[in-house]
């Protein structure tokens, strides 16, 4: 039975996309991870390709997930798990 250990909920910032398969591979038997992704995009948004962003944009962003993450957060408290973290 999957997640008999443990069930971990892992919120993820929607533009990265390698910490799933890393938690997957860290996990021991019996732990499973559930994820949910918020909208992030590291303060590029409208900025072209290569572009680098300002940190001032990164941090207007990060403080304006608020209430995305209340709602994930409530999410993930449906699996009823033993932590939910913010990767």
């Amino acid at each position: 039975m999957d997640g008999w250990r443990a069930r971990l909920g892992i919120l993820l910032p929607s533009s990265i996309v390698v910490i799933e398969p890393e938690f997957n591979k860290m996990s021991p038997d019996g732990v499973t991870c559930h994820f949910h992704r918020f909208p992030f995009l590291g303060g590029r948004a409208g900025l072209a390709p290569g572009e680098p962003a300002e940190p001032s944009r990164i941090l207007e962003e990060l403080w304006g997930l608020g209430e995305l993450a209340v709602d994930a957060v409530q999410m993930l408290s449906h699996l009823n798990p033993s932590a939910i973290a913010m990767a």
